[in-house]
């Protein structure tokens, strides 16, 4: 069942109006948020659709935070076989391996016109510094995203084809819309990306999509995603939304 609606609340310059610990300016204080939101501004850059700005396997040398547009992270094989294994919104800092200094073991990509933040671990631990509860923002972000992680890994290992395509349209849904206010959002995913986040073929997540059109209304055309029953697809995607770190309280 979905987890209760809360009031909407005011946005920051960056952070969508969703209370997700993915966001990390919604989990900062006043001081903290602006300092914060002030530094990524001032490091944006810019990437159009299918640029890969971080390969996987080196030891990172920028910490990215999604301004505008989506990034996907992905691992792929020498053959060409792809996994994708995220999307990352605005507001979402894509992974925290500079600042422990660990290989990525993804690729970040960009999935749609996007504007980045990119800071260098000077500038990231400067801030820290300056604002402890970012540093725990951060790792709540991390440790949410590993919970995404390993929902999608439940979803490919136990669920049908349809259940794990309609789970994943469900969590990109309410990622972007938690109050259910908007009939529809943004899907700059293909139907091939979709597909690699699913671990489907193309032709099969074709068929899975048709499927879910005509049992519950979901549209993804023209880079929207439409789900006009959202309880009904929750309930069968068994999806519920508390993995996403929202404060619901």
């Amino acid at each position: 069942m979905l987890d209760q609606v809360v009031p909407h609340r005011p946005q920051s310059l960056l952070a969508t109006s969703s209370k997700s610990a993915l966001n990390i300016a919604q989990n900062l204080d006043q001081a903290t948020r602006a300092r914060w939101e002030a530094a990524l501004l001032r490091s944006e850059t810019s990437f159009s659709r299918g640029t890969c700005f971080a390969p996987a396997g080196d030891l990172p040398s920028r910490f990215f935070v999604v301004l505008e547009g989506w990034v996907q992270k992905y691992r792929q094989l020498p053959d060409g076989r792809r996994q994708v294994t995220g999307f990352c919104l605005p507001g979402q800092a894509c992974d925290l391996n500079l600042l422990f200094q660990i290989s990525r073991r993804h690729a970040l990509a960009a999935l749609s016109s996007v504007r980045v933040a990119s800071l260098d671990r000077a500038q990231l631990l400067d801030l820290i510094d300056q604002g402890p509860d970012l540093k725990e923002a951060l790792l709540r972000a991390d440790m949410i995203a590993a919970n995404m992680t390993s929902e999608w890994l439940v979803s490919t290992g136990l669920k049908s084809a349809q259940e794990r395509v309609a789970h994943l349209l469900c969590e990109l849904f309410i990622r972007q819309n938690p109050f259910l206010i908007d009939p529809e959002v943004g899907l700059p995913a293909t139907q091939a990306e979709l597909a690699e986040a699913t671990g489907l073929t193309s032709v099969h997540a074709n068929r899975v999509l048709r499927d879910l059109r005509m049992r519950f209304g979901v549209s993804t055309r023209n880079r929207k995603l439409q789900i006009p029953d959202f309880g009904a697809l929750a309930k069968y995607a068994h999806f519920q939304r508390g993995y996403l770190g929202f404060d619901d309280s």
